[in-house]
């Protein structure tokens, strides 16, 4: 078996069907990071003499012996309520907020709050539509589908969405956007 899906917290290997970070093996894996030996420690995980490399992607492995890939783990925010703390899934509320009919694309990134860790903030490029009337339908759907540390404090509502040279939604540009917001 060359895919390991492991828990976030304890490194254990997880079973079938349980989401963790996804690792692989086999005899074409790299040996090392040229002259960044801190890097490859990250990266390379010796578990029974097998070497093992870190994706950073979240994901599962089916009954079927396919591997699904949830998401990125550095793109996992935290929050706090009271004592506790949570993880919060951007892409776990990406999906929700897509599956409204007038979602056209959507990103989630997360605003560095001191106490409370990250808010989190929606960008969200619609079809078409009165986007208040919208913006109500999201929330109410975020409140039905996803636990409270994961509803959005803010909805944006952009023409469209950053995106890097190679086409891809820039993450980064909307994590310096999230952090100018006025939330309270």
């Amino acid at each position: 078996n060359n895919v390991m899906v492991c828990d976030l917290d304890t490194g254990e290997a997880l079973p079938t069907g349980q989401e963790g970070e996804i690792f692989f093996s086999g005899p074409s894996l790299m040996t090392e990071y040229f002259g960044h030996p801190e890097e490859t420690e990250n990266a390379i995980r010796m578990e029974n003499g097998v070497r093992w490399l870190r994706t950073g992607d979240l994901g599962y492995v089916s009954e079927d012996g396919s591997f699904h890939i949830t998401g990125r783990i550095k793109r996992i925010l935290w929050a706090t309520n009271g004592d506790v703390v949570y993880r919060v899934y951007p892409m776990a509320i990406e999906a929700v907020i897509s599956a409204h009919r007038a979602v056209k694309q959507c990103a989630v990134v997360g605003k560095p709050d001191g106490k409370r860790g990250y808010l989190v903030v929606a960008y969200v490029v619609l079809h078409g539509g009165d986007a208040s009337q919208i913006q109500a339908e999201l929330a109410d759907l975020c409140r039905r589908e996803l636990p409270e540390t994961s509803w959005p404090c803010v909805y944006r509502f952009p023409e469209a969405l950053p995106t890097t040279p190679a086409g891809k939604v820039d993450f980064r540009t909307l994590e310096r956007m999230a952090a100018e917001e006025d939330v309270k």
